[in-house]
């Protein structure tokens, strides 16, 4: 309860606030899952997400925009839903008139949802059958980011976002990013 209420703070204060708005797509384990029996590895998926961004304040040449955004997995397996929803605490520096470095921590909150079906899926060489969850589960993932946004003109950006997922464990640690449009 205490977390809903300070984002929702955050994500209202009127003072010297300034919105801007994301979409895009979204790709969790850049080359860590298999997406076929040849053992390719995800490099692009079309999952597609909004996000809204705040610059609240500039500390030390350091703007802190905090931002939330909801994903739509379209990759999800038959009668399966997956849904992430994501919290990321960076901040931005200007390096030059056109490119600000973004860097910060993040959450990430994976929703999946099925009816306890059987699902086959690729699992190295061969296939193997999984079972889908037969209530909303929710995991949750912290994230270290890093990206830039490229300033195409006064109103539109164009932004690439990497996130290492599970930092801190050298056995589970993988990598995601955000490639999006942004309009302030």
């Amino acid at each position: 309860m205490k977390l809903k209420t300070l984002v929702l703070l955050i994500f209202l204060l009127p003072q010297s606030a300034y919105p801007s708005f994301n979409f895009g797509t979204y790709v969790p384990y850049f080359l860590k899952s298999q997406n076929n029996k040849e053992a390719s590895t995800t490099k692009i998926a079309l999952n597609p997400f909004i996000s809204f961004d705040y610059h609240l304040f500039t500390m030390w040449s350091q703007k802190f925009t905090p931002e939330a955004g909801f994903v739509y997995h379209l990759d999800a397996k038959d009668t399966t839903t997956h849904q992430t929803i994501f919290l990321l605490y960076n901040f931005e520096y200007n390096w030059s008139t056109n490119i600000n470095l973004t860097y910060g921590f993040g959450t990430f909150l994976n929703r999946v949802s099925g009816d306890g079906s059987a699902v086959t899926l690729n699992n190295g060489n061969t296939t193997k059958v999984f079972y889908t969850p037969n209530e909303l589960q929710t995991s949750y993932t912290s994230s270290l980011n890093f990206g830039f946004k490229y300033n195409v003109s006064s109103t539109w950006l164009v932004r690439f976002d990497a996130q290492v997922m599970r930092f801190a464990s050298s056995t589970r640690r993988n990598f995601g990013y955000l490639l999006s449009l942004g309009y302030n």
